[in-house]
């Protein structure tokens, strides 16, 4: 079942889940099936399918039964049924991530380093070319709705870009060559976490679990990473 999501310390499922309770707690979440089992839900403004439950044979069965031939958008808390993903729909790209939850209070004081702004269709094409992990047709949802930011410097230079997907985890964290170990990717995700707190969100991320450079950043910052994997899968 769904756990809510609160201030206390969670277990390492509900830290798996937190990606699930996200797209239910904004109302983008079309339930399919939820029952002791666990729960298949699909993300209507991300296109994501994406389930927890129990065992390979009850998620197989859901699969059959909720997802349409067509599915370019997959999340799953099993490597197994990660593996039936990729057989079934074809998938290229498999993502293994841990996921990192912002479980305290208040998210750590930024240190005004630099100053951040929601990105302006004005800055699309810097986005484009320093940021080749979503398509330019995301990318210009995430600036409509305000979910895109871009870190300048005291002189007026932009340093970098964070925002939060479109299912609601933070990431497209990328700071340009000449501007790292200046401490502004610390600085941009925690501006990210405060927007997501102060906006009603679950704050969290999904790191991959080879990337101990940002796994190391996660817990600097005071985030709790499960121990288990969501694989996402796409392509």
């Amino acid at each position: 079942m769904m756990m809510a999501m609160n201030s206390i310390k969670r277990n390492d499922h509900a830290l798996l889940m937190a990606g699930m309770e996200q797209v239910v707690k904004h109302g983008t979440a079309e339930v399919m099936i939820e029952n002791e089992h666990g729960s298949l839900i699909h993300d209507t403004f991300s296109d994501a399918w994406m389930i927890d439950c129990d065992s390979y044979e009850t998620g197989k069965q859901w699969m059959d039964r909720f997802i349409p031939d067509e599915c370019h958008l997959f999340q799953s808390l099993r490597g197994d049924l990660a593996e039936e993903a990729k057989n079934r729909w074809g998938f290229s790209e498999i993502l293994i991530c841990h996921q990192a939850v912002f479980e305290k209070e208040e998210v750590p004081a930024l240190t005004g380093s630099l100053h951040i702004q929601p990105a302006e269709e004005k800055d699309l094409s810097f986005i484009l070319e320093n940021y080749h992990q979503l398509d330019e047709s995301e990318i210009r949802i995430l600036i409509g709705i305000h979910h895109i930011f871009i870190g300048y410097d005291t002189d007026g230079n932009r340093t970098g870009i964070a925002g939060i997907h479109m299912e609601g985890s933070a990431g497209l964290l990328e700071i340009l060559p000449e501007y790292r170990r200046h401490g502004y990717g610390m600085e941009l995700e925690k501006y990210v976490l405060q927007y997501m707190k102060q906006n009603d969100m679950i704050p969290f991320c999904q790191v991959e679990t080879d990337n101990d450079k940002s796994l190391a950043l996660q817990e600097k910052i005071g985030m709790s990473i499960s121990k288990g994997n969501v694989y996402w899968l796409f392509g």
